[in-house]
């Protein structure tokens, strides 16, 4: 879709279509009645789902896997243990990592599958680095290890097998504690022709990278015979095929609505149970448009991960939306730890409470730490296929769990200074007249513009890459004309392309073979818009065919979960074969990241003269994309509580959120002159993103309460209010007829200001605040300073150049410090070159003092230079009452 308003919220873009297109016939609106929520029976539910549905029907219990501790392969750096199914005696193989960091990593595949098992690629920045893992006590039916040097240990029992995770003699999180560890092995058909190269018994147990040729992991040294020799253990062999348990319907074929699922590889889902004690707030698993705090789902369905096409999705329901990200926090007093689950695949996650003192793993809690019954969270993975790879993010707190995973994915590259301003964006400009009528109006009412972005329309017959000639028949003299105001252009390019033997694109995916194939081995079509298309296979080394404009004209990549109007759940079918013979079902959740990863790498490698930091708008973000700069969010259902799920610009206007079309979150032209147009941008040039950061800390600017007060339990599941950095608090007005808001100011002995009247309030204690409709309550932190250009402009460019005001907040002690970076806005100089300004403000005794932050000894000499000389404006001080 396009269409809608723009705001900051989360760090990304965000954007409301409208829910009935102008270029719809009228019959349409007539029914809009009927059509304003989405249409449920397009989507899976749990109990639909085959494998979701398979093991949600395992209960809690004794687990039927155990843990061969006479198996035990001990490395500099891993460990590996064999477990056996005890009912179909088929093995599988556990290998524990303890990583630098405070970070656990355990990885479950089966150890002599029929054929690879798919593992995902492309997502790690590389392999993390090990400590050293040492066996630190052994008895019988359980083995300890010591994870490095943090003090965590792991303990390893045999049946049934579990993993309990300690920190010293605190209990952290405990592994298959309720018995749900589920690893379907593949196996043959009892009554198919399969034919026999699906059946080939390989001799390792994964793939390693996506280069086409699985690269297979030799076995453990124990399989061919050593350790029997050495120690005595003989483990289960495999000689004779197991039992196979009787198959439920769907689990070799499963249809949905009128399409059927063939499933050639029969069921390989896997799951496994995390309990974690003394944890009643868990966040994350984005993306649904739910409370920040995830609910249980006893009684409901779980959360759902699967890329997909949801439009005017509801809130406040699990089911899946345009993006998925398997990371899970959790967060009490003095602690918090995540859980990234490394899977592609269809996934569902339950989300539960119990008592610790109540369940079995309880009694092991009472012994290591003492006391009675203890909350806890408990928290269920369901994946359709590939392995179990998880990482155990032990933090203790929010800034090194945020940390952790960024040493795991990377961090988001510093975003153009131009994407931070305004954007008009909707579905459709019709031509080149509309688009300079609406810039036009911008410059005519002052009001700042900085993009003005083009839907599907533009290009000929909806031929990407390409300009209707009628419509827009000059496409450079538009954008030279933007460029002379100090703007820019975005242009949508969507993963499906036309298939149409005139059309060069099409012909060169198709003379390539670099479409995505059905399981027949043709090339993949599908209905997407009027047309037949097809979709390219990126994942491969020929795969990165996805051209980029340069100049003023930028990407925005759409559709890309991928959606196909007639496939099932309105996506691709899971038995879609990608580069390597790789089923669509085992990448589906990555398949966006590829189709925004190869216009970023041809951004950070430009043509000459065009050096652009990256700026894509893709509509669905994948398994960890942290490189990927802004995201949107699609279309939600028109309502009121829609407005509380957005957040807009700092200083934006709710008109009337009981509007069935949110209005855009634009200035009124009378209140222009006293508005700043980019207020949050100073804000957004943080010096902790900068690459020689001396201490960079992978915070997203937007953040819950709880990140920077971790241990004020009033905070935990706050979600109606949110902190810009650790400097601004802000309380969006969303109700209809709001004449106030209540604002909780925390933080024992910290003081904070109104941003308008700056009056102090000592903190914690929450406030009634009375809201007009032009006021939104924003509050400075106590012991901040805050660099801010304040000068209205036509863009973010025309500030170039303008001088900096910085707000002064004092503590209670009388000091305050912050930071201000610069770079030149457009490159990646910054990273290259290592050329920006980075300074440190620090006021004390009634003195400020700006220096040079000092770099670590082996950091690149720094060229703080900015592109133009920038002086500093006014000062304004903010001091407590006493």
């Amino acid at each position: 879709g396009g269409g809608g308003f723009w705001g900051v919220s989360h760090g990304v873009f965000r954007i409301t279509d409208p829910p009935v297109p102008p270029r719809w016939p009228l019959w349409v609106t007539l029914c809009l009645g009927a059509a304003l929520a989405v249409d449920r029976s397009n989507f899976k539910t749990c109990e639909q789902s085959g494998f979701c549905r398979r093991q949600r029907r395992i209960q809690p219990g004794n687990s039927p896997y155990r843990a061969l501790l006479e198996s035990l392969e001990l490395g500099p750096d891993v460990a590996k243990i064999q477990l056996v199914n005890e009912v179909t005696q088929v093995p599988l193989l556990l290998e524990v990592w303890g990583l630098s960091g405070n970070m656990t990593r355990l990885r479950i595949q089966e150890l002599a599958p029929l054929r690879p098992r798919f593992q995902v690629p492309d997502v790690l920045l590389g392999e993390p680095p090990a400590e050293r893992l040492e066996v630190t006590g052994r008895d019988e039916g359980t083995l300890e290890l010591s994870l490095g040097t943090g003090g965590h240990r792991l303990l390893v029992t045999e049946r049934p097998f579990r993993l309990d995770l300690l920190r010293h003699r605190e209990l952290l999180c405990s592994v298959n504690a309720r018995g749900l560890l589920v690893f379907e092995h593949q196996r043959r058909r009892r009554d198919s022709k399969t034919p026999q190269k699906t059946l080939e018994k390989v001799t390792g147990t994964g793939v390693g990278h996506w280069d086409g040729t699985p690269q297979m992991e030799p076995l453990p040294l124990f399989w061919g015979g050593v350790l029997p020799f050495l120690t005595g253990f003989v483990p289960p062999q495999p000689a004779d095929p197991p039992a196979e348990p009787e198959e439920e319907p769907g689990a070799w074929e499963e249809t949905f609505k009128t399409h059927t699922d063939s499933k050639p590889y029969g069921p390989t889902s896997v799951g496994l149970d995390f309990s974690l004690p003394g944890f009643e707030h868990v966040y994350g698993i984005p993306e649904h448009a739910d409370n920040l705090r995830l609910r249980s789902t006893e009684g409901g369905d779980p959360y759902r991960l699967y890329n997909l096409d949801v439009f005017q999705y509801e809130l406040f329901n699990p089911m899946a939306l345009y993006g998925s990200v398997p990371l899970l926090l959790a967060h009490r007093p003095r602690l918090s730890l995540g859980i990234f689950w490394l899977n592609a695949a269809e996934t569902w996650v339950d989300i539960g409470s119990n008592t610790a003192g109540k369940t079995l793993f309880g009694k092991l809690l009472d012994y290591m730490q003492g006391g009675g019954e203890t909350p806890q969270t408990e928290v269920r993975w369901m994946s359709e296929s590939g392995v179990i790879d998880v990482f155990l993010l032990l933090g203790p707190r929010p800034a090194n769990v945020t940390a952790q995973y960024a040493r795991l994915t990377g961090t988001q590259a510093l975003p153009p200074l131009f994407s931070l301003g305004y954007h008009q964006s909707r579905w459709n400009y019709q031509d080149e007249a509309d688009v300079e009528a609406v810039e036009k109006g911008f410059e005519e009412h002052e009001l700042p513009l900085d993009v003005i972005w083009l839907d599907i329309e533009h290009a000929d017959g909806k031929r990407y890459f390409t300009w209707d000639p009628a419509k827009f028949p000059n496409p450079r003299g538009m954008l030279e004309h933007l460029a002379a105001r100090k703007r820019r252009m975005v242009s949508i390019v969507d993963p499906h392309i036309k298939v149409d033997g005139g059309y060069r694109v099409h012909s060169e995916l198709r003379a390539r073979g670099l479409y995505v194939k059905t399981k027949d081995g043709n090339d993949y079509e599908g209905w997407c818009w009027p047309g037949q298309w097809g979709w390219g296979d990126l994942g491969g080394p020929e795969g990165g065919f996805w051209g980029v404009p340069g100049g003023a004209l930028y990407t925005w990549n759409d559709m890309n979960e991928p959606s196909v109007f007639s496939g099932p759940e309105v996506t691709m079918h899971k038995d879609a074969r990608h580069f390597g013979g790789w089923e669509h079902r085992e990448l589906h959740n990555i398949y966006g990241l590829y189709v925004v990863r190869t216009p970023t790498k041809t951004l950070q490698n430009p043509p000459q003269g065009h050096p652009q930091n990256p700026t894509e708008i893709p509509k669905n973000s994948d398994l960890p994309d942290q490189g990927i700069p802004v995201m949107r969010c699609g279309t939600p259902k028109p309502s009121n509580p829609s407005q509380k799920t957005c957040l807009g610009n700092l200083k934006s206007i709710h008109d009337n959120p009981t509007s069935p079309i949110p209005k855009p979150l634009t200035p009124n032209p009378a209140d222009l002159k006293s508005l700043t147009p980019n207020p949050q941008i100073p804000l957004t040039q943080n010096p902790q993103n900068a690459p020689k950061s001396p201490d960079p800390k992978p915070f997203c600017p937007p953040r819950p309460l709880w990140m920077e007060f971790p241990d004020d339990s009033h905070t935990f599941a706050m979600d109606d209010q949110y902190l810009l950095d650790r400097v601004l608090l802000v309380h969006p007005v969303t109700e209809s007829g709001a004449r106030g808001v209540n604002v909780y100011l925390p933080g024992e002995g910290e003081v904070w200001y109104d941003d308008e009247t700056h009056e102090q309030y000592r903190a914690p204690q929450t406030l009634y605040v009375p809201v007009t409709l032009s006021s939104i309550p924003v509050y400075q932190r106590g012991g901040t300073v805050i660099p801010r250009q304040d000068r209205p402009r036509r863009s973010t460019e025309a500030m170039k150049g303008d001088p900096f005001t910085l707000y002064v907040a004092l503590s209670l002690q009388g000091t305050a410090q912050g930071e201000l970076y610069l770079d030149d806005g457009i490159s990646f100089d910054y990273a290259t070159k290592n050329e920006f300004l980075h300074r440190h403000f620090h006021f004390a005794n009634g003195t400020l003092t700006s220096r040079y932050p000092k770099y670590p000894k082996t950091s690149p000499k720094i060229s703080q230079k900015p592109s133009q000389k920038q002086p500093l404006g006014t000062l304004t001080a903010k001091y407590p009452k006493n």
